[in-house]
């Protein structure tokens, strides 16, 4: 796939387990990829700014730190839900590493761990810690992390996003696994989250496949095992 929007440069500092906190078993979202499905789903809105971004299975909130500290500059407001508790409770960590506050607080932590255990690792953390504390350029964000299972039927949250982007999980969960199903309610509980304006952005599964006759699919790319689409609702 061609790159069209997201720089060719070093995003180790956005590495996770570095200044940004990890979780066993939440997959990694690569950084630059993310930035290029967002910007590409950016790309299709009328208007963008002060975007308002959604991602409904956000586990430890990996994939919208990253778009935070990339595109600050746009974002006005970051919603993340998740089915694991413990994985949203990394993510409102993760997310608050966005303010001016959280990346004091976490180079403050780092320094403590340098100083008990003189590992080059935490050196290198704090020297990127402290990059992101000198390259943050952008204004405060607004947060909302809470739990949800987007793929059951329960009372909707009460918001409407400018970008919906997810990575349909994978590997132990048997409801994506097993085909489309889960995507199907995906799409359709995702529906009272989004307007007619709202770009949708879904990566998934060579074998999971986006179709419903209410959206209409704006672009497909394969990348690798996985694809990703983007589209609209028009119902």
């Amino acid at each position: 796939m061609e790159y069209k929007f997201a720089a060719k440069q070093n995003y180790g500092d956005l590495s996770s387990g570095k200044v940004i906190y990890g979780k066993s078993g939440n997959t990694n979202f690569p950084v630059r990829l993310g930035n290029e499905i967002f910007l590409r789903a950016v790309s299709y809105l009328k208007d963008t700014s002060n975007l308002s971004v959604y991602n409904p299975c956000c586990g430890s909130g990996y994939l919208l730190t990253t778009l935070g500290f990339l595109n600050g500059n746009i974002i006005k407001e970051i919603i993340g839900s998740d089915i694991d508790l413990d994985s949203i409770e990394i993510a409102r960590k993760n997310i608050n590493l966005l303010t001016s506050d959280g990346l004091n607080k976490r180079l403050n932590e780092l320094i403590q761990l340098y100083d008990s255990y003189d590992k080059e690792s935490h050196k290198e953390a704090i020297l990127s810690v402290k990059k992101l504390i000198s390259e943050r350029k952008f204004g405060e964000i607004k947060f909302n992390i809470f739990e949800r299972n987007i793929l059951a039927i329960e009372p909707e949250p009460l918001l409407t996003a400018d970008i919906i982007i997810t990575d349909i999980p994978y590997g132990n969960m048997k409801t994506w696994e097993n085909g489309d199903g889960g995507v199907e309610d995906l799409i359709k509980n995702l529906r009272k989250n989004a307007s007619n304006n709202t770009v949708l952005a879904i990566i998934a599964g060579n074998h999971i496949k986006i179709k419903s006759p209410n959206i209409r699919i704006l672009e497909k790319n394969k990348i690798g095992k996985r694809c990703f689409y983007i589209f609209k609702y028009i119902d």
